[in-house]
């Protein structure tokens, strides 16, 4: 009996060991990984963002997205798993998958959801309406000088995002083309 309790032991402890190599093997293998490495063409066409947007994004990002455990995902790689998601337009199960991201499904979900929290968080810094008369002549001047219109301050445009059906009120949702998407709105200024 005692015998058959130190084999079992010991077979445990080979077991956890291996699975321990496995797991480092795994991390070593996504850290390889680095999307910066291609050209800047292909970056742009694959997230619809520049390089230097993207690794803005990181930066600005990083004290949300840091790691909280050893084995979690670099800050560039949860940014560009999202970037990627929304640029895509598709299944999170594709995204994981393509050639420079390979996470799991869960951790496309995961990361989309942090990076558009953080992201949301910190709009008042990036998005912001002119709010005083001489910021509004400003802007008006800008689309005077730019494009040859007076009085403008910004520059609006619509489009639906489609979405899955949602399983709840999902008429609500569905365009008048027949398909259930999201109306988003749009304002830009001359820059």
């Amino acid at each position: 009996m005692a015998r058959r309790l130190v084999w079992l032991h010991i077979a445990r402890e080979i077991y956890l060991r291996e699975r321990r190599f496995l797991r480092l093997e795994r991390r070593m293998i996504r850290d390889h990984s680095n999307p910066f490495e291609v050209r800047e063409e292909d970056f742009t066409r694959y997230f619809r963002v520049s390089k230097e947007i993207a690794i803005y994004l990181c930066q600005q990002l990083h004290p949300e997205l840091s790691r909280r455990r050893r084995s979690g995902l670099r800050t560039h790689t949860q940014v560009l798993v999202a970037l990627r998601f929304l640029a895509e337009g598709s299944y999170q199960r594709g995204v994981g998958q393509d050639f420079l991201m390979a996470v799991s499904q869960p951790t496309v979900s995961r990361c989309v959801t942090k990076v558009t929290s953080s992201i949301c968080d910190r709009l008042h810094q990036w998005i912001n309406f002119p709010q005083t008369d001489n910021e509004m002549a400003a802007v008006q001047e800008r689309f005077r000088a730019n494009a040859g219109f007076p009085g403008i301050v910004g520059l609006i445009d619509c489009t639906h995002i489609s979405i899955v059906t949602p399983a709840i009120h999902a008429e609500g949702y569905r365009n008048r083309k027949g398909y259930f998407s999201l109306n988003t709105q749009m304002v830009r200024n001359s820059d």
